[in-house]
């Protein structure tokens, strides 16, 4: 079952994997952005730099440029999407590197900064606060 909403391009989870760096774990709806496109959304999902909080989480925007000859979204303003990003950091003595890091993206055309700033928070919380994450599970909290 495919569920959108028609004011979001795609959502993402972007993870640090130690030996790969960033990069896109999971996608919704599948294959929408090209596999440069989800390079560059990894490159941009994390904050510049973290503060010393062992547990922190960080809100932010960033804008990306699409691949258009390779990607399935239609891009405004010169082929540009805005992403909202939910990045959050919990120490994690299991991980090689001490912190669990990930960050939960929506990707949309329009900028609406206070709607997708509160909706990526609501949502990525959700999200992570989930002990078996599913983007249809958080989507159906804005089913209507």
């Amino acid at each position: 079952m495919e569920f959108r909403l028609p004011w979001v391009e795609t959502f993402c989870v972007v993870k640090l994997d130690l030996e790969r760096g960033l990069m896109v774990e999971r996608s919704y709806p599948e294959n929408a952005l090209s596999r440069e496109d989800l390079m560059s959304v990894a490159m941009l999902s994390f904050p510049e730099s973290t503060g010393s909080n062992q547990d922190e989480s960080q809100t932010f925007f960033f804008r990306v440029r699409l691949n258009q000859a390779k990607s399935s979204l239609k891009a405004t303003s010169k082929q540009f999407l805005f992403g909202f990003s939910h990045y959050i950091q919990r120490k994690d003595p299991s991980n090689a590197r001490g912190y669990f890091q990930k960050a939960f993206v929506i990707l949309t055309k329009y900028y609406f900064s206070l709607f997708y700033h509160n909706l990526v928070f609501i949502m990525g919380s959700a999200y992570f606060k989930s002990e078996d994450p599913s983007f249809l599970q958080v989507l159906s909290l804005f089913h209507y």
